[in-house]
């Protein structure tokens, strides 16, 4: 995951290098016989088939206690959504949308179109449940304009998943395709600023295999393909991702996977996408997403060596293979220089991997990532570090320098419920938001 922006322009929150199903989803497994399915329109992910399917199945339960959050977007100090899962009716878990009005205190529900009900949920054994593997995000540019996006495996295949809403959810309306952009592949990434929405996803090119990007107004639905350098996809290790972050006025993009960056862009103020050089590339090309403080402050992590890479003379002193280092940019990620080797200031640095969330506040200073169970926190660019909140971080963002929100879950198990934490004072006390 985009570093992705809560309220346009404002900073940033944290994106894993590889993504993996929201803490809801994927806990049930894939043991049910596939489903021999007909034509499945663009961009539609197949719904469930047969006579057992209702609308009264799909639809989940009222009940607030029981949602657990995936995602969340906050659009002002005040106002959000929280996207995540319910019991359904029957065994399993069915997709839920919460909003708040009050900055998180209190939650009310909204109704999710059908349609996409049919789309997310499906049987398992004769009940339903939120379809494992399901990998769906919630974005708000502003109190009226939203889109729900990812994408959902089913039956060995996965499937695009974009519904959108332009009266602050009353309403849903799923979009039928994206210029350039296969159905059979989930969205990378989409994300809102200064009243453009960028998408970012798998081409339906068969003689260009790699990213597109597509963007529209955010008041309408007319989605264009946009002119960026160009965006291959790996050839081989895991499924390709991307990533986009918009701060400031600026943005930047990143698609590859698990063995580097392969391709990447900047946003220029005059509304195109340029080559962009990211920071690892020097030494590894790990893949790494900014986090983006303001529109100049930028952090990135590092892996030097990356993917079966020897030692670079462009790492830092000191630097070994393997080892991860924090770099930081003041120009707007023109240029990037190595601040600290990330480890020394965590617990048991030795024993576990390096923080695979980064986030960054325009509080100066003020950057956050994940170590084991915990929320770290480093009020002074990265040289020391603290535990802040225990839990599992799959997301972190800020709204403001002061308030920001972490999803949590409080172990690594994949079955381990999901929470919200809130923070109002800059990342140094959270407190875990009740639904």
């Amino acid at each position: 995951m985009t570093v992705t922006n809560h309220r346009p322009d404002m900073p940033a929150g944290a994106r894993r290098r590889v993504p993996r199903p929201l803490p809801w989803a994927g806990v049930f497994g894939a043991g049910a016989a596939a489903v021999l399915l007909g034509a499945v329109p663009a961009w539609a992910a197949p719904a469930p088939t047969g006579p057992a399917r209702t609308a009264a199945a799909l639809a989940p339960q009222p009940s607030a206690q029981a949602f657990q959050p995936g995602s969340v977007t906050f659009v002002s100090l005040s106002s959000g959504w929280a996207l995540g899962s319910v019991p359904c009716q029957g065994p399993g878990r069915c997709l839920a949308l919460r909003q708040t009005t009050d900055g998180g205190r209190t939650w009310s529900v909204v109704t999710l179109p059908q349609g996409l009900l049919e789309q997310v949920n499906r049987r398992l054994d004769g009940y339903p449940e939120l379809a494992a593997g399901a990998l769906l995000t919630v974005r708000f540019a502003d109190l009226r304009d939203g889109w729900i996006f990812g994408g959902v495996s089913l039956n060995g295949t996965e499937w695009a998943v974009l519904w959108s809403t332009h009266d602050g959810g009353r309403t849903w309306h799923r979009v039928s395709s994206l210029p350039g952009m296969t159905a059979q592949a989930p969205i990378f990434d989409l994300e809102a600023a200064r009243g453009t929405v960028y998408a970012l996803g798998q081409s339906s090119s068969t003689t260009y295999p790699g990213a597109v990007l597509a963007a529209s107004p955010v008041r309408t639905d007319a989605w264009y393909k946009m002119a960026t350098p160009q965006l291959g996809f790996p050839a081989g290790g895991a499924n390709p991702t991307g990533d986009i972050v918009l701060q400031g006025g600026r943005g930047w993009l990143v698609e590859g996977n698990d063995r580097g960056i392969t391709g990447s862009a900047r946003l220029l103020p005059d509304g195109q996408w340029a080559p962009w050089s990211p920071p690892c590339r020097s030494v590894g090309n790990s893949y790494a997403v900014p986090a983006a403080a303001t529109g100049s402050v930028l952090y990135a992590e590092c892996q030097i060596g990356g993917f079966a890479s020897s030692l670079s003379p462009a790492a830092p002193k000191g630097a070994t293979i393997g080892s991860y280092w924090l770099y930081r940019s003041t120009d707007g990620g023109l240029h990037f220089q190595p601040v600290t080797q990330l480890g020394a200031g965590y617990p048991n640095a030795g024993a576990q991997p390096p923080p695979t969330v980064l986030a960054a506040a325009s509080a100066p200073g003020s950057i956050f990532g994940d170590r084991g169970d915990n929320l770290m926190a480093s009020f002074d660019g990265g040289l020391q570090w603290q535990a802040v909140y225990h839990g599992s971080v799959s997301y972190v963002g800020f709204t403001s320098p002061a308030q920001g929100v972490a999803i949590t879950q409080a172990s690594q198990s994949p079955s381990s419920p999901s929470s919200l934490a809130i923070t109002r004072d800059g990342g140094h006390h959270w407190q875990t938001v009740k639904f």
